[in-house]
């Protein structure tokens, strides 16, 4: 099973609906994001409530598997926007969005 597959799998979160009045809107849940590891690039859908911390707990096995980290210690740091990231808030109080990049890097 791909990276992806197994990181919505173990979310357990695609696309969401939320009532609002009469009508209903659509309320996304997800973002498209591509994680680059070395020379290596995945693109990732990931629930937009996970944090830094759980996306990489997440991630770390899979990985590992796959022998894409070849060090104990890893960061996930977001390369595209120069923002600072509580690892401990939800991805979606940050301006984040499909397309964006994070890049492991090791420490």
């Amino acid at each position: 099973m791909s990276i992806a597959g197994i990181v919505a799998i173990g979310a357990r979160v695609l696309l969401g609906k939320k009532h609002a009045g009469l009508g209903e809107e659509t309320m996304k849940k997800t973002i498209n994001i591509s994680l680059r590891i070395e020379n290596h690039e995945v693109d990732l859908r990931i629930p937009n409530q996970v944090t830094l911390v759980r996306l990489k707990a997440l991630l770390e096995p899979i990985l590992r598997e796959e022998r894409l980290l070849q060090y104990e210690e890893f960061e996930l740091v977001i390369e595209n926007k120069k923002i600072v990231v509580n690892d401990q808030q939800p991805l979606a109080d940050y301006p984040l969005s499909d397309g964006d990049c994070f890049r492991v890097s090791f420490r």
